[in-house]
């Protein structure tokens, strides 16, 4: 069960972190706390980092 999870979040992140990113934007990328401003870029970068290795 724990492989096939993984094969799902391995093949799905980029799906997954912009979920993720969207649901942090959905204030026009006003911020309610730096976490959360932290949380948006990094997530970004995470993206960016995954679309080269593929």
């Amino acid at each position: 069960m724990k492989r096939i999870f993984k094969k799902w979040i391995i093949k799905n992140i980029i799906k997954i972190l912009k979920i993720y990113k969207d649901s942090l934007e959905s204030d026009n990328l006003i911020f309610k706390t730096y976490l959360e401003q932290t949380i948006y870029f990094e997530i970004e970068y995470l993206i960016k980092l995954i679309k080269e290795k593929r």
